[in-house]
């Protein structure tokens, strides 16, 4: 049936829906497997609305369109069972599609609008399963905003449909004067003229207060619901993500030419604890440390590095899974500055932190020394970690060189497990590398360094691979090799061409020829400042390998040592790598990366406070600040003591649901016994809620009903008052809760029903209905409508006295 809407509504209803089928598109489109389908919806909603809304060239019909739609639901869904989750997400997301094309291009009518929309809907669905990045959030504020006017339009839609049409009445016989006065005006059936008083600047302005008030309601409803689950949830296909760029050994036998990759790793923030709190920006690029590397093994493919676990481990502190020393206590010092570190998902397990750390708080610290934390260690969200130490490795903002050995030789299996890990960083056959052995001892000589101290051997070595034009770096390995060679002795002897881990290789080896222990450090240096948000971005890119010397502690500068003093000595840092900066620093910052920064911090806040917010984060960000600071709630309503009440309640009543000690990984009872106390508590409130609404709507009800007999008694005109005394003589007596219209229907029943009073049967509506004017619509009645009433009572009152059952009887 057509409508009867004027054209503007019309249009602006089919440009919301054009509007809501193009942000569905985009919602697929943003993680499909391919964009095709998706840029093809976008661009068949914006020709649709011209060529079948506008010009009405094309419009499939409905037979035609349902046929059309069978065949893309069995296209889509053709191998539905035998493909993967992920690929059955992305067939569902492209038959939404198929099915938002073919009702585009069908005449429009309030079946089809409804049908777009829950389309739409469901696209949202499926690209919230894809990505929920924070243009996701934006995208998700616009699409609410623009739904909500649709729903609006729709709703006036339907409302503009033409009434059905009544027959003609039948001519009625001749009536009484009073009749005609008092009877019911005649009432045209025609539809509302809506378009005088429903107008688009009214609708834009309804629409912007509704959408205002239900974002707002959603992000008050969002941030105040207290969370039981500790879990954070966050989106995206855990699958695609993960480390390329960074691996926790080092090979020597890669060729081919390597290629920077600008996937985050991780971001990190350094703040100043102590005296001031303020952000730090380092003078330098900062070193953050991954995997240590203390084994080489020369192999038919060239050689690599590898991680060493040592076999002696002391009664507290037991040996390292990965790595190539024990954990130990942390170091003291005045001057600490925090790291504040979100990573994403790695393949690795392994966290990355400027070394030494210190504990920050109560949250996860790293040990120096050895393997960071694999991540079965701790709990976290599946696509994302973060955590906060200290390091006292920061000074005047610029990282400090030395680092103390975290072990103290405090007891006898320290100084084994320390003699243990000496021997380990000074193995060397140097039958394999004897050019690399005599560059290192020439290096001395020229220096003068035969009877110097380990730290001026180790800084000469490092200036032999920095001098100009010595050696190159570069990302191109693809230049002729000798296979004979260790590639640490091609490099130093041939070619003298190479990346990060041949520069470290050969510092590491040359140190051993010469009697210093020293170990590689995998792991990434620089980053992006981002100076919007005050931290650093690390990329793939910014993976980097070095080398750690081993020297006494009394040859380190007090102003380069990281932390107290350590029997064991220290942890010298050196970086041979030439030229390294120019390949990876990105140019000088303009608008656009400052622009880039902005983006960057904007993904950051959004998985910080909306991804990541679980209940920790919920008490720290938004409960403690009102309850502990502003004192604005009670102490009761806190997550933490519901939870404790949750607790006692449940213990009560024969439940466990708290975890076994020691248990990080085992099954909760949360999710059996205390899921059942919740659930029936949950339906339990729910029924209560629902009896107590019940309970005061009868209420009202029969508090309306007092007060509607006692107006009626107070407050009616005296013609009506007469009425009720005529209509008792039948008798016909107003009951409690019964309206005055209701009474009047009972009297005109009962005067059909008697004989020579069909006239008067009539009359009761007729005065109900002036007393309804005056009584509830304030009219006042002029003189000709009083005598008609007066006369109309007259009529009646003549025809119940003669058919009283009393002068009857």
């Amino acid at each position: 049936m057509p409508s009867t809407a004027p054209t503007w509504l019309n249009r602006a209803l089919q440009i919301h829906l054009v509007a809501l089928a193009v942000l569905g598109a985009v919602f697929v489109g943003s993680r499909h497997e391919t964009v095709t389908v998706p840029a093809v919806t976008a661009m068949a909603a914006v020709v649709a609305l011209l060529v079948t809304d506008v010009l009405g060239i094309v419009k499939l019909n409905r037979w035609l369109g349902n046929g059309i739609i069978l065949l893309a639901v069995v296209w889509s869904l053709r191998e539905f069972v035998r493909i993967t989750p992920e690929e059955k997400l992305m067939a569902i997301a492209s038959m939404l599609c198929y099915l938002q094309i073919v009702l585009l291009f069908q005449e429009k009518n309030a079946r089809i609008y409804w049908q777009l929309i829950v389309l739409s809907t469901l696209e949202v669905v499926v690209g919230s399963a894809l990505d929920l990045g924070p243009q996701f959030g934006l995208l998700l504020a616009l699409y609410a905003v623009i739904g909500l006017a649709t729903l609006m339009l729709l709703c006036l839609y339907r409302e503009l449909r033409p009434l059905p049409t009544e027959p003609l009445a039948a001519p009625q016989k001749s009536l009484p004067v009073w009749s005609l006065l008092l009877g019911r005006p005649e009432i045209s059936k025609t539809p509302l003229n809506l378009a005088a008083t429903v107008t688009p600047a009214l609708l834009i302005r309804q629409t912007a207060l509704l959408a205002a008030v239900t974002l707002l309601f959603a992000f008050v409803f969002f941030y105040s619901t207290p969370r039981l689950s500790e879990a954070a949830w966050l989106g995206g296909f855990s699958g695609r993500s993960g480390l390329t760029g960074f691996r926790p050994e080092v090979r020597l036998d890669q060729r081919g030419r390597l290629h920077l990759s600008s996937q985050v790793v991780m971001r990190v923030a350094l703040t100043k604890i102590f005296p001031e709190r303020r952000s730090i920006e380092l003078i330098s690029e900062p070193y953050f440390h991954g995997a240590l590397l203390s084994e080489y093994k020369p192999d038919e493919a060239g050689g690599r590095w590898l991680p060493w676990r040592p076999t002696v481990a002391s009664p507290d502190r037991p040996r390292e899974r990965f790595g190539g020393m024990m954990r130990a206590g942390p170091q003291t010092t005045i001057s600490l500055v925090r790291e504040d570190i979100v990573m994403e998902a790695s393949t690795v397990g392994l966290r990355f932190a400027i070394m030494p750390t210190q504990p920050y708080s109560e949250m996860l610290t790293l040990a120096y020394g050895g393997s960071t934390p694999r991540e079965g260690d701790y709990a976290g969200p599946a696509r994302q970690q973060r955590f906060s130490v200290a390091t006292p490795a920061i000074v005047s903002d610029r990282q400090l060189h030395g680092i103390p050995n975290p072990n103290r030789l405090l007891s006898p299996s320290d100084q084994l497990a320390f003699a243990e890990e000496a021997e380990r960083s000074l193995a060397i056959d140097p039958s394999r590398i004897p050019r690399v052995v005599e560059t290192a001892a020439e290096v001395i000589r020229q220096h003068e360094l035969t009877a110097a101290p380990s730290l001026d051997k180790a800084l000469a070595l490092e200036r032999h691979f920095l001098a100009a034009g010595a050696y190159h770096y570069s990302l191109n390995l693809d230049f002729p090799r000798d296979p004979a060679l260790d590639p640490v002795e091609d490099f130093v002897v041939n070619h003298r061409t190479g990346s990060c881990q041949h520069f470290a290789s050969a510092l590491a080896l040359m140190l051993r020829s010469q009697g210093i222990p020293a170990r590689l450090v995998v792991g990434y240096k620089g980053g992006t400042f981002n100076s919007v948000g005050r931290y650093y971005v690390i990329e793939q890119r910014h993976a980097h390998s070095w080398v750690e010397a081993w020297v006494p502690t009394e040859e380190v500068p007090a102003a380069e040592l990281a932390g107290a003093p350590s029997d064991g000595g220290a942890w010298y840092r050196l970086d041979p790598t030439p030229d390294r900066d120019q390949f990876i620093t990105i140019a000088k910052e303009t608008v656009g990366t400052r622009l880039a920064q902005a983006f960057d911090y904007v993904e950051l806040l959004w998985r910080d406070y909306v991804l990541s917010l679980n209940k920790n984060r919920q008490d720290e960000f938004v409960y403690d600040p009102l309850t502990a600071r502003a004192a604005i709630l009670p102490s009761w309503i806190e997550p933490r003591a519901f939870q404790r009440w949750l607790r006692l309640l449940s213990r009560r009543l024969g439940f466990d649901w708290g975890p076994a000690p020691r248990d990080r990984g085992g099954r909760r009872a949360f999710e059996t016994s205390l899921a059942i106390l919740v659930t029936s508590g949950l339906i339990l409130l729910l029924a209560v809620a629902y009896g107590m609404g019940l309970a005061w709507r009868g209420f009202q009800r029969w508090c309306a009903g007092r007060l509607a007999v006692s107006r009626a008694t107070s407050h009616a005109p005296a013609f009506y008052r007469q009425l009720e005394r005529v209509l008792a003589r039948l008798p016909v007596v107003r009951a409690g809760g019964q309206t005055p219209r209701e009474l009047a229907t009972a009297a005109g029943t009962r005067l059909l029903s008697l004989d020579g009073a069909a006239l008067a049967s009539r009359v009761p509506a007729d005065v109900v209905s002036a007393y309804y004017r005056v009584r509830f619509g304030g009219c006042r009645l002029d003189k000709n409508e009083m005598q008609a009433i007066e006369q109309a009572l007259a009529a009646l009152n003549a025809a119940v006295r003669q058919k009283s059952p009393l002068r009857q009887q």
